[in-house]
């Protein structure tokens, strides 16, 4: 991508690179990664860098336990989305917002948020958002004391899972 001299090439293999470190590695090392990806992406002015940037910033931001940063970052993002349309992002985002409405014990507000991330799950096709949707759901289903709908969910889970992995064993 350096080589390509393409910003937009760089700033969103950077998005990808920095999503995968928060996913699979921790917060620090994708937080390391923010001032870089800031430059890349205000040199591309690529809309989707732009909102992939905001949400990894919110995301980390929520894990973190910075909940205003992270509704800010939030809301960014959602202003910038509204530009372009994009099922995936919507659906992270959402994924995102519920998450923060759920660590404020703010179910309803979660569970709305969880509808629209398996909306675009639903739409796009994509399992990456299924899956922790899924996962939210059952969780504001528990917290709402209703077992049996969370018992659904957690079923439903292991059924998109990849069969075998840590995802399936952690729900089992």
């Amino acid at each position: 991508a350096n080589d390509s001299r393409d910003a937009r090439l760089q700033a969103r293999l950077m998005c990808s690179f920095a999503e995968g470190l928060l996913h699979w590695v921790g917060i620090e090392p994708a937080a390391l990664q923010v001032s870089r990806l800031r430059r890349l992406v205000l040199r591309s002015a690529d809309p989707h860098s732009m909102v992939a940037l905001h949400s990894l910033c919110a995301e980390i931001q929520a894990k973190r336990g910075q909940l205003a940063a992270a509704l800010r970052s939030v809301q960014t993002a959602k202003s910038l989305l509204k530009g372009f349309g994009n099922l995936w992002q919507q659906g992270r985002l959402a994924i995102t917002s519920s998450g923060i409405s759920i660590i404020n014990s703010d179910y309803l507000s979660a569970l709305d948020y969880t509808e629209e991330a398996l909306w675009c799950a639903e739409k796009s096709g994509s399992r990456e958002l299924r899956i922790p949707a899924l996962g939210n759901f059952a969780h504001i289903k528990l917290a709402s004391e209703s077992p049996e709908d969370a018992e659904t969910a957690l079923g439903e889970l292991v059924r998109v899972v990849r069969k075998g992995g840590g995802t399936e064993i952690g729900v089992r």
